[in-house]
């Protein structure tokens, strides 16, 4: 014990001989929320000083480790069936977003198929054309008619031989309308 010049060495603070005049106490906090438990506070009485309590205080003691052990496992069963069901909703937002990519891109190749017929029509029409034109205008059209089947052949994804579309880089946000309300950012 140091000396100091408010307290000669050997004497008890004022609280310390306090606490010895009123008895010694005893206070397990233990999170179970705000009621005091009974068997969660012990002090000395008279007839039973706090040291012949101790037993009952490290069974006490005991018991709140293990809930808290417990709790603590049941908290991670239930983040780790969290975090499988997350990825579980991930894949399937995965899946259900690349075949909507692959519905959208047959439609549009349908489309520019289509396109692509459409313009060949008008190419033949214009050819046909060409031949009873003005012949100052003749070059003109076959021209025209010769850029149009280019592009024609350009676009459209069966002269092309286009295959199955590969999947776009994901970003999270574009698997947030497959995921049900889940977040694209974690189980969270």
């Amino acid at each position: 014990m140091s000396t100091s010049p408010l307290r000669p060495a050997g004497t008890l603070s004022s609280w310390a001989a306090a606490a010895l005049r009123v008895g010694l106490w005893l206070r397990l906090q233990t999170g179970e929320g705000s009621r005091a438990r009974k068997d969660a506070s012990w002090s000395d009485a008279e007839g039973k000083p706090l040291e012949q309590q101790l037993g009952a205080m490290f069974d006490r003691l005991e018991l709140v480790i293990k809930a808290a052990a417990e709790r603590r496992g049941e908290e991670a069963r239930r983040a780790a069936e969290r975090r499988r069901r997350w990825e579980a909703a991930m894949a399937e937002a995965r899946k259900q977003f690349a075949e909507q990519y692959r519905k959208d891109a047959l439609r549009e190749r349908i489309e520019r198929a289509a396109e692509a017929e459409d313009i060949r029509a008008y190419v033949v029409a214009l050819c046909n054309s060409a031949a009873s034109a003005d012949p100052s205008r003749r070059e003109d059209i076959l021209a025209w008619a010769e850029w149009a089947q280019t592009y024609a052949n350009d676009v459209d994804p069966v002269r092309r031989c286009a295959g199955m579309p590969p999947t776009p880089q994901l970003r999270p946000d574009d698997l947030r309308r497959y995921l049900h309300g889940w977040s694209p950012w974690g189980a969270g």
